[in-house]
């Protein structure tokens, strides 16, 4: 994210959890004073979520345009004797027969 100079500390296990609890105090904190300051913690983490989220989409869109599909679209699956198993998981998957257990 901020280019080569601070790749390295990707891979400095002190600092990824020097950082992780210094947001998540920063966080607890900002709620702990108040609901008018902690509302924007919530707001700007979800503001973060919807930009990523939106980014991640136009990079796509960009990357389709320029390039094309990077694999083939088949929207009909192919029948055959090798994916019976396969449909069966689906099925099973999508019916909620998991829950009784």
């Amino acid at each position: 994210m901020f280019g080569p100079l601070f790749a390295r500390l990707g891979d400095n296990r002190f600092y990824l959890l020097a950082a992780t609890v210094a947001l998540i105090w920063i966080a607890l904190g900002s709620n702990l004073i108040g609901l008018k300051v902690g509302k924007w913690t919530e707001n700007i983490g979800a503001l973060a979520t919807w930009v990523v989220g939106l980014l991640l989409v136009a990079v796509a869109w960009i990357v389709w345009m320029r390039r094309g599909s990077a694999t083939s679209i088949h929207i009909f699956p192919k029948w055959s004797w090798g994916t019976v198993n396969f449909w069966a998981a689906i099925a099973y998957a999508t019916s909620g027969m998991e829950v009784l257990a």
